[in-house]
């Protein structure tokens, strides 16, 4: 059962009014890279949960203690190894299992959190292959827990504005959509246990355009190089630096992904839809709302990476999952939109490998 929390109530001013009864959730992160620090200061600012756990390498609790410290939570958060989990699965008080883990982790940590009764909120991928994700979402199902891919992007409210007119017929049929994600130079480390780009970032828009049309493509091709600065660590990883993707839709719709990584100028986020009626932008979102024109250019911050630009929707993706967890509403993302965006990922490295477009096999 939920615990008993405090919780205040202030003014628009922050000033204290009142005190009222409310309930919070035992929460466990698992792992505390860069998605988990970040997952761990949007929860610690939330009156709806109780960190209660954190997992990760037992050589960096150094500095997660010193995070801990930041958001004072050293008094009633606990650690634990890699190798301590069983001692966090069988805590029967932790209802939520938070995976931010590295993405070889995911399924041992999902299906272990599922069968001791947890709901589970996993960053992409849930698993490695359809198979074995298919294989989590029905031990989900067998345990009525619920188990969320966290595709973020479908909870970006500067998205949902066009979404929503979409689905108003504002924007008359859809011909066209166009999505590019480039992102800023990353760790030839990080390169090497993304996945490829096509798992590790394209996810992301392929899941999108698909939720975004509610339709399941026909035809997938993918093109690819490494051309950055990077080209033979690239190579060396098997992976590109650059790809495109094209889609084609029942509807008759084609959408263009771009991802581009080792992009110099920073986070780059575009998202543009060619209807009958209207066209519809989505532009990078800057830092800072000024501009300085100058005879020969126009100088604007830009976002310097993804945690600035879709700031408020990993907020309201965290959000929307414990609305779900306490019967608030019907969870956004279904198990099939996530296996379907893993097969989208592994038939654009088909596509890459042999030239060729690839049929998507359709389903009833």
């Amino acid at each position: 059962m939920p615990d008993i929390l405090l919780e205040k109530e202030c003014d628009v001013d922050g000033n204290e009014m009142s005190i009222k009864k409310s309930t919070y959730i035992n929460v466990a992160i698992f792992g505390l890279g860069r998605i988990g620090k970040l997952h761990l200061h949007n929860l610690a600012r939330t009156f709806r949960v109780n960190i209660k756990w954190i997992v990760d390498d037992i050589s960096l609790h150094e500095d997660i203690r010193t995070l801990l410290q930041k958001y004072r939570l050293e008094h009633v958060t606990r650690l634990a190894s890699l190798e301590e989990a069983d001692t966090v699965h069988s805590d029967t008080s932790v209802e939520v299992v938070f995976v931010c883990s590295p993405s070889w982790q995911h399924e041992s940590i999902v299906k272990k959190s599922l069968t001791t009764g947890k709901h589970v909120f996993c960053e992409k991928p849930v698993a490695l292959t359809v198979e074995t994700i298919e294989s989590c979402y029905s031990l989900a199902k067998e345990n009525n827990r619920i188990l969320l891919c966290a595709f973020n992007r479908r909870f970006d409210p500067d998205l949902e504005v066009i979404y929503r007119k979409k689905q108003n017929g504002d924007l008359g049929k859809v011909r066209q959509l166009i999505m590019i994600s480039r992102d800023p130079p990353i760790p030839i480390s990080y390169i090497k246990v993304s996945g490829g780009i096509f798992h590790d970032s394209s996810i992301h828009q392929l899941d999108y355009v698909c939720y975004f049309l509610g339709e399941r493509p026909v035809t997938v091709v993918a093109h690819g190089n490494t051309t950055s600065l990077k080209a033979d660590d690239y190579r060396d990883c098997n992976d590109v630096d650059l790809s495109t993707i094209i889609l084609t839709f029942p509807s008759g719709a084609i959408a263009v992904i771009e991802s581009t990584r080792e992009c110099l100028h920073g986070f780059d986020q575009h998202f543009e839809i060619v209807g009958s009626k209207a066209i519809a932008k989505c532009e990078n979102t800057p830092l800072f709302a000024s501009k300085v024109l100058l005879a020969t250019e126009i100088i604007q911050d830009g976002c310097p990476d993804v945690f600035a630009r879709f700031g408020k929707s990993y907020v309201a993706e965290v959000d929307h999952f414990l609305d779900v967890v306490q019967g608030k509403t019907e969870c956004l993302v279904k198990p099939h939109e996530c296996i379907m965006a893993t097969e989208l990922a592994h038939l654009c490295e088909e596509s890459l490998r042999t030239g060729q477009v690839v049929k998507v096999p359709q389903k009833n």
